[in-house]
């Protein structure tokens, strides 16, 4: 009998679920969807949604009109738990859905996560809980299978590899003058505009690490990256014995199908992918002085406590802000770092905590470092 999904956002990682559902009907049915996007009704009409939670009040109307079927206004906690999902995928953007990946979990639901900031701010927590965690970040796809059945003290270290973004190989560019468009150009991946602005700063990187440290429970000191431009090897396990890397195409797909049919073997496969003459090529000691928010973030990491949720929060709204060109690309990490600067650390928060320390970097501390670049040493808008 197919497994039932509930899938929390359709941005351009929820849209390849969707594509999967539509390749592997006999193994997936889309049961439910929270979205707000004119793609709704089309998704609704082929597979047969039978919830929707939309953001939007005039939505609940007109689609329970049209469609008659049960729609909510933002239950996403709702749709997470219902006793008919066998697999929730979190595909929203930056830290919303945290609360309804929590509940899922513990409603003992299988989880796919494809944002990484609910394991950053909230990892040691949701680990702890009875349902079943799996990211769909390629990298930690990558990493799951290569230290599979292994014990941590026999892994030296295992590399997240990092395709560097638009920018690490253009040396003599002054990033403070890098546009939006230009760090939007992605020389690998197709994904949203937050991964990707958080690729081109290398904050998304330090993301991967701390999320590995959660999900693999690896001390930061087994855990490193290397540049890899063509984005075909994943990861690398290094033990005694040498190091493995886990080679496949750049393609969403393959780590989300794996998400899905875990702990079956993925059917999904791309035979048809050319690799690069040159693919296997990487730089194990990256050069990351032109890009301080690496260091700085897989720092916050380190301390843990609350720090990871007043950086999330910080981060998002720094992103956006350089989107709509009030602060500079290489604003971003000075927005972080200022914010943390202004917080008392609290270690072992609960989840309500880490809720309010993002909501409050995101919504106060951070927009107010953003309103007075001259102030807090930011070179400010465009």
């Amino acid at each position: 009998m197919p497994q039932k999904i509930a899938l929390l956002g359709l941005g351009s990682v929820g849209s390849q679920v969707v594509e999967l559902i539509r390749q592997f009907p006999q193994d997936f049915t889309l049961e439910s969807i929270a979205v707000n996007t004119t793609q709704l009704d089309t998704i609704i009409q082929r597979f047969g949604v039978n919830k929707v939670s939309v953001g939007l009040s005039s939505e609940v109307v007109r689609l329970q009109r049209e469609f008659g079927i049960e729609v909510r206004l933002n239950s996403l906690s709702e749709l997470a738990t219902d006793k008919n999902i066998d697999i929730v995928v979190n595909a929203l953007s930056g830290y919303a859905g945290l609360q309804a990946t929590y509940d899922s979990l513990m409603a003992k639901k299988k989880v796919v996560i494809v944002n990484k900031e609910p394991l950053v701010a909230a990892g040691e927590i949701l680990m702890g809980l009875p349902g079943k965690l799996i990211s769909a970040d390629s990298e930690m796809a990558a990493g799951r299978e290569l230290i599979k059945d292994m014990n941590i003290a026999d892994i030296v270290k295992l590399i997240i590899t990092c395709s560097g973004g638009p920018f690490y190989d253009r040396k003599g560019v002054d990033l403070s003058q890098i546009t939006p468009e230009e760090a939007l150009a992605h020389p690998t991946w197709k994904m949203g505009p937050k991964i990707t602005i958080d690729s081109a700063t290398l904050i998304n990187k330090a993301f991967e690490i701390i999320e590995a440290h959660h999900l693999f429970g690896l001390p930061y000191d087994k855990l490193g990256m290397a540049i890899h431009r063509h984005s075909v090897i994943h990861a690398i396990l290094r033990t005694s014995e040498g190091d493995t890397p886990y080679i496949s195409p750049p393609s969403m797909l393959i780590p989300l199908a794996q998400g899905l049919f875990s702990p079956r073997e993925s059917l999904y496969t791309e035979e048809n992918y050319r690799y690069p003459d040159d693919c296997t090529q990487l730089q194990k000691d990256p050069d990351t002085s032109r890009f301080p928010g690496y260091e700085l973030c897989v720092q916050i990491g380190r301390e843990g406590g609350l720090a990871p949720a007043y950086m999330v929060g910080a981060n998002e709204v720094a992103v956006q802000a350089f989107l709509k060109r009030r602060i500079r690309l290489t604003d971003i990490p000075i927005v972080i770092e200022r914010t943390l600067g202004q917080v008392q650390q609290q270690a072992d928060p609960d989840l309500e905590a880490i809720k309010v320390a993002m909501s409050f970097a995101d919504k106060s501390l951070a927009k107010n470092i953003i309103e007075h670049p001259i102030k807090y040493g930011l070179i400010g808008p465009f």
